[in-house]
């Protein structure tokens, strides 16, 4: 024990100095500043000078950029970090391209040209157009707890060598005017007119070679969320929308769609997301390919929203799924229908579609008016009743016609009352739900107190040649007790994992992990400890991510492809350390 405690005190003071001097464990890595003084010329040749693990910090102050970067490269464990600076949730560091709104424009904030392992943070971005970041043959980028005004897209990528974006903790709204419609800003203007300059995406890429993840962002007044397609409509792209993940995202007002994943999409995951007022919410129109997993998310029409129109559109005219889309542990309340209206097709095949709680206002039925090939609905709850076709080709025999009984779904509540008929009437699907409480999950998207735990993101091979071999990231945790379980992206390689050593930080306070078990083939690690972590947890917050929690390691571990542990997009932070 003693020398375990010596170990700990060693460790603790070197990440103390570490961190005091701003280096990593290379010693080389500088912390440069940037002044607002300073021509966009001398600014972007300081940049474009830094070294894997330089920081470069924007000071107080007003830029104009556009801040070009070509070929700047840093490294897995050590990226470029170039970041402005904030106090509390005051962004100081302005990027103001003084632009007006329009399609076609070349003033960004940042365009990066041939990078990989450069990371943007804690800027405030408005006046750039088209876009506000572009990337091109460009990979492992990220903008990361940002203020984004305007643009149609506040990351745009495109050509092969792009791919691995990461969007998170930040707030982007386009103008009041795409939501409310204000003069002539119809929702046909915006989508092919004159302002069309809007119809984007908070992220889009064009010919990239796929994985992406979209994360606790905050969106409110656009025209679409999360628009997935290619720029050239129709053009089928089976690697652009592969691998992605959008979750914990909170969107507000969209005028057109929130999800549209268009064309093609393959192992796409949208959970956990909260939409509040839009025209339809989720779009699957159109494309191809499959798994599409979305659950655990919930949906609301406030009664002062009337551009509402469905929750889903589904269907297609030539192109469809090939694999399952995978609808199941979500809630709405709405006062329009679950799927589209008479007028749509819906013919998309391979749907699984339950667990799912619905409250209409408007509808008379359930509001699903054709059918597609091989589609499973069943386990739903419904306030209103579901179509007799629906019920007469064999769906829902266990679905339940009545009110869930969402707690106050208006004020984003949909936790269920006590006496919820949703209860412990859900269906069984380990593949797909990790854990419930009771006999059965629950119907709706929360479990209890939490929101349903669903399949965890593995990545998987494209159906084309991509430039890059996957490196492993962790996307899942969950304490139980004296244990931490993660999950990967990849199958691991057990060897590498026991032989690092591994230890928890929580605030200032460092445990020691030990390894139990490599489990789920190989994608699921179990580690435990000598105190009890979850009570750990419910002292400081509910989650290792919430609780400033970081995984240290000795050496970085790896896949059984032979790539090491990567910290980019990882669910919980990871870093390397020099052990005595």
């Amino acid at each position: 024990m003693r020398k375990k405690n010596i170990w700990q005190r060693r460790l603790k003071v070197l990440l103390f100095v570490l961190a005091g001097l701003g280096l990593t464990a290379r010693s080389h890595a500088k912390r440069l500043e940037l002044d607002p003084a300073m021509s966009t010329g001398e600014i972007n040749q300081v940049l474009n000078h830094a070294e894997a693990g330089d920081t470069l910090v924007f000071r107080p102050g007003s830029y104009r950029g556009p801040f070009v970067l070509q070929g700047l490269k840093g490294s897995p464990d050590m990226p470029v970090v170039i970041r402005g600076t904030r106090k509390a949730d005051s962004f100081t560091s302005l990027i103001d391209g003084q632009t007006p709104p329009g399609s076609d424009l070349e003033h960004y904030a940042f365009l990066l040209q041939d990078c990989a392992w450069i990371s943007l943070e804690d800027f405030h971005i408005r006046n750039c157009w088209t876009d506000l970041v572009r990337a091109e043959n460009s990979a492992y980028i990220s903008l990361r707890n940002s203020r984004l005004e305007g643009g149609r897209r506040a990351l745009y990528a495109e050509g092969r060598g792009s791919h691995h974006f990461l969007v998170e903790g930040c707030s982007w709204e386009q103008d009041e005017r795409v939501w409310t419609h204000e003069g002539d800003y119809s929702w046909g203007e915006i989508h092919h007119g004159i302002h069309r300059h809007y119809n984007g995406s908070i992220f889009q890429g064009n010919k990239i070679s796929g994985v992406f993840v979209i994360r606790d962002n905050r969106i409110r007044n656009t025209f679409n969320a999360f628009r997935l397609s290619l720029i050239k409509e129709g053009e089928l792209d089976l690697l652009a929308c592969t691998n992605g993940e959008i979750y914990r995202n909170v969107v507000t007002n969209t005028s057109d769609n929130v999800l549209e994943p268009e064309v093609h999409a393959r192992n796409l995951h949208f959970y956990h997301n909260r939409m509040i007022n839009g025209h339809a919410f989720i779009s699957i129109t159109e494309v191809r390919g499959g798994d599409i997993y979305i659950y655990g998310n919930t949906a609301v029409s406030l009664p002062d929203s009337d551009d509402g129109w469905t929750v889903f559109k589904i269907s297609c005219l030539e192109d469809s799924l090939d694999h399952p889309l995978w609808i199941y542990n979500n809630s709405w309340q709405v006062d329009f229908d679950m799927i589209g209206s008479p007028r749509r097709v819906w013919e998309n095949s391979y749907l699984r579609h339950f667990n799912n709680a619905c409250y209409s206002e408007a509808s008379d039925t359930f509001g699903i008016y054709n059918e597609g090939e091989d589609n499973r609905l069943n386990y739903d709850c419904s306030n209103v009743p579901f179509p007799n076709w629906l019920l007469e080709s064999g769906h829902e025999r266990r679905g339940i016609v009545a009110d869930p009984l969402f707690r106050d779904p208006y004020r984003g509540d949909f936790r269920l009352e006590a006496n919820s008929p949703c209860i412990n009437r859900g269906k069984r699907d380990r593949k797909r739900i990790l854990s419930w409480e009771g006999r059965r999950p629950d119907i709706g998207a929360w479990e209890g107190e939490k929101l349903v735990e669903g399949m965890p993101f593995r990545y998987q091979e494209p159906e084309l040649p991509v430039p890059f071999k996957e490196k492993p990231r962790i996307t899942r945790t969950r304490v139980e007790g004296r244990q931490v379980n993660l999950w990967f992206s990849l199958p691991m390689d057990a060897f590498t994992l026991k032989v690092a050593r591994k230890t928890l930080r929580l605030g200032d306070q460092l445990i020691e992990l030990k390894y139990e078990e490599l489990s789920d083939d190989l994608y699921r690690l179990v580690l435990s400890a000598d105190v009890d972590l979850e009570s750990l947890l419910e002292e400081r917050i509910d989650s290792l991510q919430e609780a400033d929690g970081e995984l240290l390691l000795s050496r970085w571990p790896s896949a059984m492809n032979g790539q090491k542990l990567t910290n980019w997009a990882s669910e919980l932070p990871v870093s390397l350390y020099l052990p005595d």
